[in-house]
């Protein structure tokens, strides 16, 4: 069995000052913490610090928000899988809805950078998703469908982690913070299996749910039981 996996993407917080300070607290919370893996998502400048503070920790592995899927050249501001790995990032986040809504960022990158970290060791968590306009419309699963295969790497996609959800924003409709939380894949188990294995030949990774965006940095960890 899958162990489930609960990650925390910080976005555009958290200084390194910040991120030790907040180490120091949430390696006491977890301690009793079993049967799960929880990943950091920090910004780049704080994954030095998290990556000397973490050490070989089996139960929080450091994730990045994003990296370039070349390996090195002139790509001014851009970061590299090696770069990563070197820092012991153990995950990517890939197709985040912010990377592809405010930065332009397409399938056909996304699918670029998930076979990129997939041949550098790292374990993208590719983000797919629809926006709320498109779920009301009845639309999701074809939506949803059509962005997951575009940016999966017909080569194989093995060690791929799947993170499904609806574009919400919660600061403007609080109303909708509870079922941002909880907001269940838009797809079956079977139809992912059956999706993946049409693209790739290879199992279905696990979708998963992280923390509402609002409260990921401070976000308590629930025990496995919690899960559904």
């Amino acid at each position: 069995m899958r162990k489930p996996i609960i990650a925390a993407n910080w976005k555009m917080n958290m200084t390194a000052e910040e991120a030790a300070d907040f180490h120091h607290s949430f390696r006491l919370e977890i301690e009793d913490v079993n049967g799960v893996e929880i990943v950091i998502a920090a910004p780049f400048t704080s994954i030095p610090k998290l990556s000397e503070l973490l050490g070989g920790s089996q139960k929080v592995r450091l994730g990045a928000q994003n990296f370039y899927f070349e390996k090195a050249g002139a790509f001014t501001g851009e970061i590299s899988a090696t770069m990563l790995r070197e820092l012991f990032v153990r995950y990517v986040i890939v197709g985040h809805s912010e990377r592809r809504q405010l930065f332009g960022e397409t399938d056909e990158l996304i699918q670029r950078k998930v076979a990129a970290a997939l041949a550098s060791e790292l374990r993208p968590i590719l983000c797919v998703g629809e926006t709320l306009e498109t779920r009301e419309a009845g639309q999701s699963k074809g939506f949803v469908h059509a962005q997951l295969m575009n940016s999966l790497p017909t080569n194989g996609a093995d060690g791929t982690v799947i993170r499904s959800f609806t574009i919400l924003t919660t600061n403007a409709c609080p109303a909708l913070a509870p079922l941002h939380a909880r907001m269940p894949v838009v797809l079956e188990r079977a139809d992912w299996g059956l999706w993946l294995g049409e693209a790739t030949g290879d199992p279905a990774p696990l979708p998963y749910l992280d923390a509402p965006d609002d409260r990921a940095r401070g976000a308590a960890i629930p025990r496995p039981s919690s899960r559904r």
